[in-house]
């Protein structure tokens, strides 16, 4: 009997996990889209915050522009700094010269990553099709208030990695660690444990809010 419910059981797990399989392609599929059509527009209305969040981090460095330039292949986040105040950079001394400064750039959808990722599960995890909705929901808007952390602390870690290495400086600080973490798959388990964190709750809620009603 067991030996013939185990078989039973089989095809049904594997018909769910390629219904899954279908769903999240379907999702990532969508998401992608969305994100090379919105995603520019997105990340440009968090910009002013950025800099000033950049601008914060460190009073030696300021930000000139900090813009997002698209074109057919990509759109990428593209900023300016300049020293503004005396730097030690390993052997060498960086003073304000009023011109000049570095650029650095990082591609829009890589910063978006987390966010794709975290609705594309969210949206595909197996529950009812309204549980399925607030579960995107849920996982859009953690993202969201991750982008807005992840991207100054990413410029601002870009910028430092920049100078490292333009000027011969060693650093193993907490922001080369979280810039060289978020390079190396940081992005990907950032937007699978939103996933987590948008199901279970989501989950939890709907299951308290029907005991409630019973």
């Amino acid at each position: 009997m067991s030996s013939l419910s185990s078989n039973s059981t089989a095809p049904r797990h594997g018909i769910e996990l390629a219904r899954f399989i279908a769903v999240l392609a379907l999702c990532f599929t969508a998401s992608g889209v969305a994100a090379w059509q919105f995603g520019p527009r997105i990340v440009t209305s968090i910009l002013p915050m950025t800099r000033a969040l950049v601008d914060g981090f460190d009073d030696r460095l300021k930000v000139q522009s900090l813009t997002v330039e698209t074109s057919k292949q990509d759109s990428v986040v593209v900023m300016r700094s300049v020293v503004v105040r005396p730097i030690v950079v390993g052997p060498n001394a960086l003073f304000p010269t009023g011109q000049g400064g570095f650029q650095l750039s990082t591609p829009v959808l890589r910063i978006l990553m987390p966010l794709l990722i975290a609705v594309s599960l969210a949206g595909a995890w197996p529950a009812e099709p309204a549980l399925r909705l607030t579960q995107a929901v849920v996982a859009l808007v953690l993202a969201f208030a991750w982008l807005l952390i992840d991207l100054p602390l990413t410029l601002h870690a870009f910028t430092w990695d920049t100078l490292m290495k333009t000027y011969q400086g060693q650093s193993l600080s907490p922001l080369q660690q979280w810039l060289d973490f978020m390079q190396s798959g940081g992005r990907l388990a950032a937007g699978v444990m939103i996933a987590a964190i948008a199901c279970v709750s989501t989950g939890v809620f709907a299951r308290w809010n029907r005991a409630r009603r019973s």
